[in-house]
């Protein structure tokens, strides 16, 4: 394998760890050393320090008791795609680790694997509703399609925000038609997982052009999102230092930061510099500044006494984290955007960019 592919696979891992993280904390499991750790080293090389590691960690046996082995390291490294980063006496290492637990390694392995080939697609030559909907809009349709099995009248209701009563499912349809997608590719991918679908996706002759680009958009949002959580997970932690017992009184507002969609639609609209100084971090610090910034909410927080609907394009903006801190350095005074720019003007600074 050449050594750009490796380097990807290796950052792909990376992802995959931090998502098994935050799988792990969902259930209940918050394992803040293995985040730790991969904040201050490769996935790549805290995977090959657990394998070696003379018994099983902690983090492996609280998840062996809520009978989630799966979201181990050791389980990923199982996982078929990243065969080549690991000696197979390194995967029999794993493998019986997890096989003493009684995880059924043979099904989990297959069930990773067996990805089947789609179905010939039948588009039509219809595209209103396909060209009417946005990029984010379609790629879900046919992802809750191919891999939930939504009918047409729930993702009309649920995914587009149409009134039942108003739709029986025709704009999904639509969409779906137009790439061709008919009833027998409905959950056609439920017992399969994204990457490799796309992977038997992208191998078939036949012109998928369209379904790659809707399921390609997915699957670049999911793994940004996952980033983007670890960053959120990371601020938080840090910040539980900071503030105790609810002192923070711009819940609201951190509330809606703190989404990982919302940040990731701020980020695709208004960029990755800061809107007051212009500074943009991995143009400071390389790989390790990659996609990073700090999300802030413009309206005043507070008046956001209850849920609110957040437009990323107007509600929220990047900022750097010095620029971020200001702004709310005093809690009883919460800067704008423009008085921030103010004082930085009076002060011989400005955009850097």
């Amino acid at each position: 394998m050449a050594e750009t592919e490796t380097k990807a696979l290796k950052r792909e891992l990376h992802n995959d760890m931090f998502n098994i993280y935050n799988k792990a904390k969902s259930i209940g499991y918050n394992a803040t050393k293995f985040r730790q750790m991969l904040a201050g080293k490769e996935g790549y090389l805290v995977a090959k320090s657990f394998i070696y590691s003379k018994s099983p960690t902690d983090g492996f046996t609280s998840l062996w008791e809520l009978k989630r082995l799966d979201l181990t390291v050791e389980a990923l490294v199982l996982n078929p795609k990243y065969v080549s980063l690991f000696t197979e006496e390194e995967r029999c290492i794993v493998r019986d680790r997890l096989a003493e637990y009684g995880y059924q390694i043979e099904m989990r392995e297959q069930e990773n694997t067996d990805v089947k080939s789609i179905p010939e697609l039948e588009p039509v030559l219809r595209s209103r509703e396909y060209n009417n909907a946005t990029a984010e809009l379609r790629s879900k349709v046919v992802y809750e399609y191919l891999f939930h099995g939504r009918s047409h009248r729930w993702i009309d209701e649920y995914v587009i925000g149409l009134n039942p009563s108003e739709s029986r499912g025709y704009q999904a349809m639509g969409i779906l038609h137009y790439i061709g997608l008919k009833s027998k590719h409905k959950g056609f991918f439920e017992k399969s997982n994204l990457d490799d679908a796309l992977v038997e996706i992208k191998r078939q002759s036949s012109d998928f052009k369209l379904l790659i680009e809707n399921l390609d958009y997915v699957n670049q949002a999911k793994k940004i999102e996952s980033k983007l959580a670890s960053d959120i997970d990371a601020e938080q932690s840090e910040e539980d230092g900071y503030y105790k017992d609810g002192a923070i009184k711009y819940y609201h507002g951190k509330r809606y930061e703190r989404n990982p969609v919302n940040r990731r639609k701020a980020i695709e609209i208004h960029g990755l510099d800061c809107k007051v100084c212009g500074f943009n971090f991995e143009k400071n610090y390389g790989k390790r500044g990659a996609d990073f910034i700090e999300i802030h909410h413009l309206n005043q927080l507070s008046t956001l006494e209850e849920e609110t609907i957040v437009n990323p394009e107007t509600d929220l903006i990047p900022l750097c984290s010095n620029c971020h801190r200001m702004i709310h350095r005093k809690k009883d005074v919460v800067l704008t955007v423009e008085e921030l720019k103010e004082i930085m003007a009076k002060n011989g600074k400005g955009l850097t960019v």
